[in-house]
């Protein structure tokens, strides 16, 4: 079973004795770059639509379920901690055997691989792994509140716990919970893009400055502009380039 925040470098499946295994992440919707395409591929020919063609898509996008709230999928990384925890206690020597099913596909796969190893074996030791355990638990509230505020605010708290787990001395923490805002900000851009869509088909060839205006980016709420290029070619522009200074726009037409 996959964790469901997608925001580790690792994440969890269950093998059929119980014991939880490092495998690769699977994304959530918000973090998900494939939607990117779909959301082209219709802006590029709406504005050409009339009313009647445009309405099956518009009522297809307003009928797509609602991206998944990175802080609703950061609950799961407490399944890796559980787990931990719980292997911790089992008595020798089915706690080692269990650690090293654990920890055996992040060490064969993993850059430096014997860096990993050696890391590892450190948390054959029950007290530091409980250590490690604790410094997990202790991370994950803050976590999981900023990735439930307004975009600018959380972003502010994200980067300030992603600099911490950088700066970290538990290897847990910096494998199970890099809370690296990329995946947040993700879910922001695909809901300003949705957004741009809708104005798109809801309006055509009708939409122009001032009813772009009234749509709003899902970062600060800011208006969506209209914006004309040199060739005449037309694109809805979020009001501040979100994140990093990169532009967020989607364009209309060919």
């Amino acid at each position: 079973m996959g964790i469901a925040a997608g925001l580790s470098h690792t994440a969890v499946r269950t093998e059929s004795r119980g014991t939880p295994v490092l495998v690769r992440p699977s994304f959530p919707s918000s973090c998900n770059p494939a939607s990117r395409p779909a959301l082209d591929a219709t802006a590029r020919h709406c504005l050409g639509w009339d009313e009647a063609t445009r309405h099956d898509p518009a009522e297809k996008l307003k009928a797509l379920p609602p991206l998944h709230s990175s802080q609703e999928s950061y609950h799961g990384e407490l399944i890796f901690t559980e787990w931990m925890e719980r292997i911790n206690q089992l008595k020798e020597p089915q706690r080692t055997e269990r650690l090293k099913e654990v920890f055996n596909m992040a060490g064969d796969d993993a850059k430096g691989a014997a860096a990993e190893k050696q890391r590892f074996a450190a948390l054959m030791v029950p007290e530091t792994l409980r250590q490690e355990i604790a410094a997990n638990r202790e991370l994950f509230p803050r976590a999981l509140a900023a990735f439930g505020k307004p975009w600018k605010e959380g972003k502010a708290e994200l980067d300030a716990i992603d600099k911490e787990i950088q700066q970290s001395k538990f290897t847990l923490v910096k494998m199970v919970m890099p809370v690296s805002a990329r995946c947040y900000d993700k879910g922001f851009v695909v809901a300003t893009l949705r957004t741009m869509l809708d104005a798109a088909l809801e309006h055509g060839a009708q939409l122009d400055e001032a009813r772009a205006a009234t749509y709003r980016d899902a970062f600060e709420g800011n208006p969506l502009r209209l914006q004309k290029s040199a060739n005449g070619a037309l694109s809805l522009v979020a009001a501040e380039p979100h994140p990093k200074g990169k532009e967020i726009h989607l364009k209309l037409g060919r």
